[in-house]
């Protein structure tokens, strides 16, 4: 009976390294799952704690943003500078209008603004309008009486900022972030009311506190318990604000988040986890026991399995009158296999030097699909074989590199390719070649290409794409389509990725086209009621459903992202469904309908009522506005209006006011202004034809009687006083 070495060594090393691998595994994995438990906690809380962490910085940077704004803006402090009641009230007005415009915006972050002085008489402007400090306090804020007072004496000491937290039922309920202001005559207040949710999110059983670099602002809740746990964390570590994301305390572990708007630090309070003994034997100890009899035992299996074509190959080879008991396999396997591989290069060599000439023609026709019925090819046809094409794109990644050096690496390839008969080389454009190869194996031929292209400058970038393998040289025009077809997805990859259909067909499969661009223009023409939303929508369709092959999940994922647009189109609105469509939309069961036949039905069918609601929302709106519009033209003609005030009055810049009067009208301001003045005049004269024309220039809104002439002559083809002398002959007639 022979017995192989190589069985023998195969045996012994999977015996040893099952052994091992068990006995590491029992120290290793169990370190790695107890810290891998606290990483996996950890993590998870730095994720929901980043999360709340962004919340909080947007909206501490809108808040922020929205109070400099208004301790910039001059109408505070006119207001605060007043003098008169006069005076007073009406910087008051301007106050609260620029609070208003500030305050009031898109932003989803919930905060109040108001302003107030330090004295006892004057009122506060919040966003509801102005009231009294007493009502104030009473109604718009949970301040309590003790509080109230505090930051009134405060003030009149210090300056600066000052933070007074409320709370209900011993939980966190609003931060007041009080700021004082000094202008040249008074003292203004500026107090921010923050509630919990716009910090802190919806969830109430956070434990945390709110500190800065001199003191705790706020706990996230009173009572002594948690209190006493909050106050250990921030005095037993002085320089807390300073210190890592995380870390450990006892038994909490303590999440930090800075704002970086404002000298604020939240320290989230959460308990420490540990690892027990029970658990290290349960998922440790004895599953590590049964690994190592099932390695055993399937390393059995393996080794039978390996050895059973080298045993039959083996007996075929070992000579029948050997004595040797113990033979060396691999010897004998790499004796012939030298030998074969000796003829198959003889064979090769003796192939390529008779019919090199005419397997360049052969090849070519081969690529482009033409003459490849012709009989002088008959003797390619002998025996069927396996092929694919590769193409390769030069793309330099520097100026100086010319034409001329792409020529001459493409020739350096079409050199190497001549030593080998398996390679054809095929020249396809200045840039790019093509490479037929002959192979059984796609990992073969990949290492050819890199075999070829190793030597090539560095600056020089390579896009090559290779088709999968196909039986027969009439499918090479096929594997030529293919290889073209993946060469579209160049730019996908690294420089040295050689692309595969394999690869292709994955990302097609594997992810939705829904680029962020597409969903912004999708969203802002359905806001403006553009049908070019409909060719954004069927567009997108014809991409993800009927030029991919989406897996069920992409499939669901794509057609969730379309309903969630929908959904920010009614919240761009801000109206719900059934007030624009004049229904209602089951949200729930177009998710819960993502692979029905209908659903794309379904949603085109909501744009294009989106569609038409926003045109018939947008006209009504338009109408409205024009008129109003109008109506102040009317009201102001006789003064001396310009584009500026009527631009002041609808609070929109001068230009905008222009090109929307315009829009809406067809007319500029001026012409309609003049029209309108003419129109007035002509009236002012029929009632008293011997009015002056100084007068008359002046009632209906010019300055210069001059102009008024110009412009009355211009719209009537007369002067005034024609028009008045033509008017007293008509009258003298009758």
């Amino acid at each position: 009976m022979l017995i192989g070495k190589y069985k023998k060594r195969l045996y012994k090393t999977f015996i040893i390294i099952s052994i091992i691998l068990v006995l590491v595994l029992m120290i290793t994995i169990g370190v790695s799952f107890s810290i891998n438990q606290k990483n996996q906690y950890i993590s998870t809380q730095q994720q929901a704690i980043s999360t709340q962490a962004n919340m909080a910085q947007l909206s501490m940077m809108v808040i922020n943003n929205a109070l400099n704004d208004i301790v910039q803006n001059p109408a505070f402090e006119e207001w605060s500078n007043a003098k008169t009641n006069a005076e007073y009230y009406h910087a008051s007005t301007k106050a609260y209008n620029q609070l208003q415009k500030i305050t009031t915006n898109l932003s989803p972050i919930d905060y109040e603004i108001a302003a107030t002085k330090l004295d006892e008489t004057s009122f506060v402007i919040s966003l509801y309008g102005t009231i009294s400090k007493k009502m104030f306090f009473d109604t718009e804020t949970t301040l309590n009486p003790q509080q109230i007072s505090y930051m009134f004496d405060y003030f009149q000491k210090n300056t600066g900022s000052l933070i007074l937290p409320t709370y209900s039922e011993n939980q966190l309920k609003e931060i007041y972030y009080i700021l004082k202001r000094k202008y040249a005559q008074n003292d203004m207040v500026y107090i921010v009311k923050i509630p919990y949710h716009t910090l802190f999110g919806s969830t109430n059983n956070q434990h945390f506190i709110l500190f800065n670099s001199n003191q705790i602002l706020a706990y996230s809740s009173i009572d002594p318990k948690q209190k006493k746990i909050a106050n250990d964390v921030y005095y037993a570590n002085p320089n807390l604000q300073n210190a890592d994301y995380y870390f450990k305390m006892q038994n909490k572990i303590i999440f930090l988040s800075k704002l970086e708007d404002i000298d604020w630090s939240i320290a989230y309070i959460y308990e420490n986890t540990g690892f027990q003994a029970l658990q290290f034997l349960i998922y440790i100890v004895l599953p590590s026991i049964f690994l190592l009899l099932l390695t055993l035992l399937i390393s059995k299996m393996i080794i039978e399995r390996l050895y059973k074509p080298v045993k039959e190959v083996i007996s075929d080879i070992v000579p029948e009158n050997t004595k040797d008991p113990i033979i060396d396999e691999f010897q004998l396997l790499k004796q012939n296999t030298n030998q074969i591989k000796i003829l198959s290069q003889q064979l090769q060599a003796a192939i390529a030097e008779k019919n090199v000439l005419l397997s360049q023609h052969f090849y070519r026709d081969l690529l482009y699909g033409t003459n490849i019925n012709s009989t002088v090819y008959d003797q390619f046809r002998i025996k069927p074989k396996n092929y694919c094409v590769a193409l390769i794109e030069f793309q330099s990644n520097i100026d100086e590199i010319s034409d001329n050096e792409i020529f001459l690496y493409k020739n350096h390839i079409y050199s190497s390719t001549q030593e080998y008969d398996h390679l054809q080389y095929i020249n396809i454009s200045y840039n790019t070649c093509a490479l037929i190869i002959q192979t059984d194996r796609l990992s073969d031929a990949k290492e050819c290409i890199f075999f070829l292209t190793q030597d090539l400058d560095e600056n020089m970038e390579l896009k090559i794409s290779i088709s999968d393998i196909k039986l027969g040289i009439d499918k090479i025009h096929e594997c030529f389509k293919e290889a073209l077809k993946i060469l579209e997805y160049k730019y996908l990859y690294g420089k040295s990725e050689i692309l595969t259909m394999q690869q292709v067909a994955d990302l097609v499969a594997t992810t939705y086209y829904y680029p962020l661009l597409t969903e912004s223009r999708l969203i802002q023409s359905m806001l403006e009621g553009k049908n070019s939303a409909i060719d954004i929508f069927n567009e997108l369709i014809r991409e993800n459903i009927q030029y991919r092959n989406l897996a069920p999940d992409t499939l669901k994922n794509f057609i969730f992202a379309l309903i969630g647009t929908l959904n920010r189109v009614f919240q761009e609105l801000k109206i719900t469904p059934e007030e624009l469509l004049d229904r209602d939309i089951d949200f729930d069961n177009l998710y819960n309908s993502w692979n029905d036949v209908s659903i794309v039905a379904k949603l085109k069918e909501i744009i294009q009522g989106i569609l038409k609601g926003v045109t018939a929302k947008n006209k009504n709106m338009d109408d409205e506005l024009l008129s109003d519009m109008l109506q102040y033209i009317y009201d102001n003609y006789s003064d001396d209006i310009m584009l500026n005030d009527m631009a002041d009055q609808f609070n929109i810049s001068p230009k905008y006011c222009s090109a929307l009067f315009k829009k809406l009208s067809g007319d500029t301001f001026k012409n309609v202004l003049n029209k309108h003045r003419i129109d007035k005049a002509k009236e002012f004269i029929e009632k008293n034809p011997e009015i002056k024309v100084t007068d008359l220039s002046t009632m209906v809104g010019f300055n210069s009687s001059n102009s008024f002439i110009r412009v009355f002559s211009k719209y009537t083809g007369v002067t005034p006083k024609a028009f008045a002398d033509k008017l007293k002959e008509e009258r003298d007639l009758t």
